[in-house]
């Protein structure tokens, strides 16, 4: 009976050394430098945001830079800045990636990425998530506070009808008819 208890512990402990040498490792980079639409995000020593990043309006565009140096081989990286949490999401993703590219140990990389907040973007806090992955290692992301503001006094051209559509004689009149959002 005892011969069966110690056989189960020692599966039981041999099952978790198994299930811990089978997880990835780290992602072997190291994120040295980021930017938002020029402006330089710090994060302290342990990883941490210290930038806020505040100037931001619905349909700007966000132009992001990240610096990245690698710590060891890795291939098929990539790299996505996206934002969640907007409710039409599932038609307008706000999602920029780079494509696929290998990376060879001590060297840096900067690579760049687009997104662009639409329109009807609530204003609010958001937060910019930055993820490097491959398909070997753990993700490494780096977590960025924007504020979205609304644009204010902001109209929008929604349809526009002219007459005539196609020819205007010089001298006669032209009927333009505008639909406009606030």
């Amino acid at each position: 009976m005892m011969k069966k208890i110690l056989s189960v512990f020692a599966l039981v402990v041999l099952s978790f050394f198994l299930v811990a040498s089978a997880s990835a490792s780290p992602m072997p980079v190291e994120v040295k430098s980021m930017e938002v639409n020029g402006n330089d995000v710090d994060f302290n020593d342990n990883g941490d945001l210290v930038t806020e990043i505040t100037d931001f309006e619905e349909g700007d565009s966000l132009d992001v830079e990240v610096g990245l140096k690698a710590t060891g081989e890795a291939k098929n990286v990539e790299v996505e800045a996206s934002i969640k949490g907007y409710e039409y999401s599932d038609y307008e993703p706000l999602v920029g990636t780079t494509h696929v590219f290998d990376m060879k140990e001590g060297k840096t990389y900067y690579k760049k990425l687009s997104l662009n907040l639409p329109k009807e973007l609530d204003q609010d806090e958001y937060l910019l998530r930055v993820r490097i992955t491959d398909k070997n290692h753990d993700a490494v992301e780096k977590v960025v506070k924007i504020y979205v503001d609304a644009v204010r006094h902001g109209v929008e051209i929604k349809d526009n009808d002219f007459s005539p559509a196609l020819k205007l004689k010089a001298g006669k009149a032209l009927l333009a008819k505008f639909v406009l959002e606030n």
